[in-house]
């Protein structure tokens, strides 16, 4: 039985038929080739039920009631090794051939692979020449020798990485379905293995409170299959430079990781090394806020940048977000695990992707070009995956911004594609109907629903099983989405289209059910916290001041603060420490500085200096140097800077603000202009 034909019985147990037309455009066969597979499988299956088991009707093939679906399932997911040509294309070969490179350490010769496809030799050879070049075009370095043929020569990561890139291009071929199947990747793995492990994920996720989205429960489960398989053929799994770190920790994240491997050796006979742990850890992201605070320390640098791009975003669209304190926590946290995602160097999948950034064209290009000029180009990837959910968070909170909430119908938002989309996805919803948006779960979480939680309809991007009544839309609604929902809604009693008076948006956290993650709301009730900035600058203001260095210049921006009692002088040590081990990261735009660091007890209040230097010194931040404003912060809290850093945020793109700033030679005309500043923005 080959590839396709394997397909086709996977096809027949999950959905009981299948369109001749769309395999043969999907394997580029003849429709007489997949009659021919039909013939195949029901002489396969007559031996078993005596009967045939498929009929076809107009190029429909279905499969006849009584036949057992079980037994179809597991038919398909034998010999899962027999490539047969006819059924790959040579792109799914050339993709097939970079997956098993990575996993092995040995040498492969041209000879082996047109053995294992049934090609010929000079079929083979092409295959190669695009396999060096798929590799060369993802930065994977192969190792050719005349006689031994070709190995891949690259760290764990990268292997990871690639084989993670090589499977999710070959899936991108069908997209016959979202979410995680186990079918999809019988090619590499046994459906029985895929099967226990997700399995043990979501266990996992219950037992330590734990939700991934559909995209990392996917890339968990692959990755943990590849594990099982490279530990069976006895390839050696190396270890990363910092593991140690790794090992010697005892949050919750490591119990999990624990957990999931003493549950792969129980359950599939096979003892994973204990390097395991750590890549294990790394697709659960457990370390995102580590990774964030150790570039940032304190993750000062990285709220910054965040506040700051925010703030330009809003200049540049008209919508002025700096008040929605969720948009910001959102973007906080992405953009933290972005860097932690370049660190360790992981992928991230936005299959929305395209239509994304087509349908919001202008926002994409300004998220961009603000991405990329400021620190976060360098922190994170600027890839168009990235951006595509940074571009989620703002138009969830734009969309937001237009409309208010009224609590009406309850609704829950299932989406495969990831948080960021299902947000997107409720204030769609909500903008165009009345409905109380109660929360938004991955869709391989959707057994966590019952009937007694109060929910009046499941809005899902993917089909249900659920016993709630629920309307299957597209992530991007669509003018049909919209007329289905509102269907829905008038058939359960509710009057979706009558004019009702909004109230202030509040958010509905306290209905949400237990295990269920509510969405993000337009704005918080709290508004921006903490001291304003003039409070913090009060008396702390030093301009044109001496410095040959930037070690110098650090220790001149914290004299106020130590003279004020604000920090001791070991709190200064601890900046120019971690600037030398971690580089400029304090350096937040052309010309300005903001040294921070994780008080730990150097910090008795927060506060805030700012120094203008006599002369600029360079800190290694390439085009942001030379540095002439030092603003050092010093802050005993998460939340007690937050005001001052979204004024000076806003400030710094003022050119009134930064002329004053370079050529006033009188402190109080400066405070003045801060103090003015922050009061036309009081209600901020």
């Amino acid at each position: 039985m080959n590839i396709r034909q394997r397909h086709e019985l996977r096809l027949l147990a999950e959905r009981g038929e299948f369109s001749l037309e769309r395999i043969a455009e999907r394997y580029g066969v003849t429709l007489r080739s997949v009659r021919y597979d039909i013939d195949e499988l029901n002489n396969r299956l007559y031996g078993i039920i005596e009967a045939d088991a498929i009929v076809v009707r107009s190029k429909i093939a279905r499969l006849k009631e009584g036949v057992p679906r079980n037994l179809l399932m597991a038919l398909s997911s034998t010999g899962s090794d027999d490539f047969n040509n006819e059924a790959l294309s040579q792109r799914e070969r050339v993709l097939i051939i970079v997956s098993m490179l990575c996993w092995s350490d040995d040498f492969v010769t041209i000879q082996e692979f047109a053995d294992t496809f049934g090609v010929s030799r000079a079929t083979a050879t092409r295959d190669f020449a695009k396999v060096y070049s798929y590799c060369e075009e993802h930065g994977l370095a192969i190792e050719r020798s005349r006689g031994k043929g070709a190995r891949v020569v690259a760290s764990e990561q990268d292997r990871r990485r690639m084989f993670t890139q090589a499977i999710r291009d070959c899936r991108a071929t069908d997209s016959s379905h979202v979410g995680f199947d186990p079918a999809d990747y019988t090619t590499w793995f046994p459906q029985k293995d895929l099967e226990r492990i997700a399995a043990i994920v979501r266990d996992a996720e219950r037992l330590y409170h734990v939700t991934l989205d559909d995209t990392a429960f996917e890339a968990m489960v692959v990755h943990i299959a590849l594990s099982i398989k490279r530990r069976r053929q006895g390839t050696k799994i190396d270890a990363p430079i910092n593991i140690d770190a790794f090992l010697e920790d005892s949050d919750a994240h490591f119990e999990m990781a624990n957990y999931i491997l003493k549950r792969i050796e129980e359950e599939l006979d096979v003892k994973l090394p204990e390097e395991e742990r750590y890549y294990i850890e790394i697709h659960m992201g457990a370390r995102s806020g580590e990774v964030a605070s150790a570039l940032a320390n304190g993750n000062v640098g990285v709220e910054f940048a965040c506040i700051s791009l925010i703030a330009t975003v809003s200049h540049r669209v008209g919508v002025d977000l700096t008040h929605d304190m969720n948009l910001y926590n959102r973007l906080l946290q992405h953009i933290s695990s972005s860097i932690y995602r370049k660190k360790v160097g992981l992928m991230l999948e936005n299959p929305l992707r395209d239509e994304l950034l087509g349908s919001y064209a202008e926002h994409a290009a300004i998220i961009k070009e603000a991405v990329s000029s400021s620190i976060l180009g360098e922190l994170t990837e600027t890839t168009p995956d990235e951006i595509a959910y940074i571009l989620l968070h703002f138009e969830t909170s734009i969309v937001n911004s237009r409309k208010a909430e009224v609590r009406l119908p309850n609704i829950v938002v299932v989406c495969s594609t990831g948080f960021g989309t299902a947000e997107l996805l409720a204030a769609e919803v909500s903008r165009v109907f009345d409905v109380n948006l109660i929360a938004n779960i991955p869709a391989h979480q959707v057994s966590s629903i019952t009937s007694d939680m109060g929910i009046d309809l499941v809005i899902s991007t993917v089909p249900l099983q659920i016993d709630i009544p629920y309307v299957e839309v597209r992530p991007l609604l669509k003018n049909e989405d919209i007329a289905n929902i509102r269907r829905a809604l008038n058939e359960f009693g509710f009057i979706v289209d009558a004019e009702v008076p909004k109230a202030n948006a509040t958010a509905a956290t306290s209905s949400a059910p237990h295990g269920l993650t509510s969405p993000a709301t337009a704005d918080s009730a709290e508004g921006l916290m903490g001291a304003s900035l003039g409070d913090l600058l009060l008396g702390n203001v030093r301009l044109d001041k001496e410095a040959h260095s930037w070690q110098e210049a650090v220790r001149v921006s914290g004299e106020p603060l130590v003279e004020s009692g604000a920090i001791d002088s070991g709190y200064i040590d601890l900046v120019v420490a971690n600037i030398t081990e971690l580089g400029p990261y304090v350096v937040i735009s052309q010309g300005v500085a903001l040294p921070h660091a994780a008080g730990a007890g150097h910090v008795h209040r927060t506060a805030m200096s700012c120094v203008r230097l006599a002369e600029p010194v360079a800190f290694g931040a390439a085009d942001r140097d030379p540095v002439r404003f030092v603003f050092m912060l010093a802050t005993v809290d998460a939340t007690s800077h937050m005001r001052a850093l979204v004024h000076l945020a806003e400030l710094l793109t003022t050119p009134e603000f930064m002329q004053t700033l370079a050529e006033t030679d009188n402190v109080q005309q400066l405070m003045d202009f801060v103090t003015d500043f922050e009061t036309k923005n009081a209600d901020r």
